[in-house]
C-alpha cells in the first residue's frame, strides 16, 4: 500500500534541504508528519525524526502522536506506544518510550511495571528512567523500586541504582 505526504518541511542534517511535496513510502501509514530532518552520513540517510500528528499505526507499531525516529526505510525506532503492544516476548503497556537497539529494547515505562517478577521503576518521559532488554526480552538492566536480594546480595532500589542481570536470569551486578 501507498501513502503519500503533503508538503512538509525537511531539514538535514549535514546537506542543503529544501521543502520537499508527494513524499511517498511504502508500508508506512502515516497520514501527517511534520518537521522532517533526515540525517545523514556520507551522502547516506541513517535516521528519519519527524513530528507525528496523529496517532498511527506504522508497521504493525501503535504510535502515539508526538516525535518519532525512523530508520532510513521509515521503521519506527524511537517511539511512544499508543496502545499496549508485544515486543521482543514482552507486553509493554500504552504510554512506554521505546528504543530499539540492535542488541534488544531500551524503554522508559509510564510509571512502575512489573517485569519478570521485578518492579522497575518508571516515569519521566523520554528521557526518564530507562529498562532494558535482551532481543529474546529478558531483563537486561532496571532500577528497582524496592530494595530486592538475589542471589544472597542486597540491590538497593532507587533511581541512582541499577541492577543488571545475565539473559538468563542470574545477577550481573547492582550499584
Amino acid at each position: 500500500m501507498k501513502y503519500s505526504i503533503k508538503t512538509v518541511k525537511v531539514i538535514c542534517i549535514t546537506v542543503v534541504c529544501s521543502w520537499i511535496t508527494n513524499i511517498n513510502a511504502q508500508s508506512v501509514s502515516i497520514t501527517d508528519l511534520s518537521e522532517v530532518k533526515y540525517i545523514t552520513e556520507k551522502s547516506d540517510t541513517v535516521k528519519i525524526i519527524a513530528k507525528l500528528s496523529t496517532t498511527s499505526v506504522i508497521n504493525q507499531i501503535p504510535c502515539e502522536k508526538g516525535w518519532i525516529h525512523f530508520d532510513k526505510r521509515f521503521n519506527p525506532v524511537t517511539f511512544k506506544l499508543s496502545e499496549d503492544k508485544v515486543l521482543s516476548n514482552f507486553q509493554y503497556p500504552k504510554g512506554t518510550w521505546i528504543y530499539l537497539k540492535q542488541e534488544g529494547i531500551v524503554c522508559v515505562f509510564p510509571n512502575e511495571t512489573l517485569v519478570q517478577g521485578f518492579k522497575c521503576r518508571g516515569g519521566g518521559g523520554i528521557s526518564g528512567v530507562q529498562t532494558a532488554f535482551y532481543k529474546s526480552g529478558k531483563l537486561k538492566t532496571f532500577f528497582s523500586a524496592d530494595e530486592v536480594e538475589l542471589e544472597g546480595k542486597k540491590c538497593k532500589g532507587g533511581s541512582k541504582k541499577y541492577i543488571e542481570l545475565y539473559e538468563n536470569g542470574k545477577l550481573k551486578s547492582c550499584n
